[in-house]
């Protein structure tokens, strides 16, 4: 983690390089604070992710998945591969989805728990939150009709 540039990923122990209805593989992710993100996922994959604030609670998401080291596929496979895609992304947004839910919940009042071993990536970007919050808090003290 190095100012606005910090990274994660996600080491399968078993990978599944011949499943092609799973992704079961290991993946790298860079993210750019406050809403781009790069991801590499074994053997030959880079998604590119662009997170739009669109208002309180929304968020629209921008995504590209590339195939590396000049892999050529055929259309089955490009068809499989989205199909595999779609239901990760479906998955991940639902499970978003709730967590928003959760945090909205009055149990939620004092703050909650992260994992600081699954959670490292989500505490980082909310350390930076914080302090672009409080950094433009401080830019914006004094002016007025702003």
């Amino acid at each position: 983690m190095d100012g606005i540039c910090y990274g994660s990923g996600v080491n399968v122990d078993k990978e599944d390089n011949k499943n092609s209805n799973a992704l079961s593989v290991s993946s790298k992710y860079l993210s750019l604070f406050p809403n781009f993100i790069i991801g590499t996922y074994y053997p030959n994959q880079i998604g590119v992710y662009l997170n739009i604030p669109i208002g309180p609670g929304i968020t629209s998401q921008k995504r590209i998945i590339y195939s590396t080291e000049g892999k050529s596929m055929s259309k089955e496979e490009i068809d499989i591969t989205k199909k595999i895609w779609w239901s990760v992304h479906k998955e991940d947004h639902e499970m978003c989805e709730r967590l928003q839910e959760g945090r909205s919940s009055p149990a939620s009042n004092d703050g909650g728990l992260l994992s600081p071993h699954w959670e490292k990536g989500v505490q980082k970007f909310q350390k930076l939150i914080i302090q672009a919050t409080m950094k433009s808090k401080k830019i914006m003290k004094g002016k007025k009709n702003v």
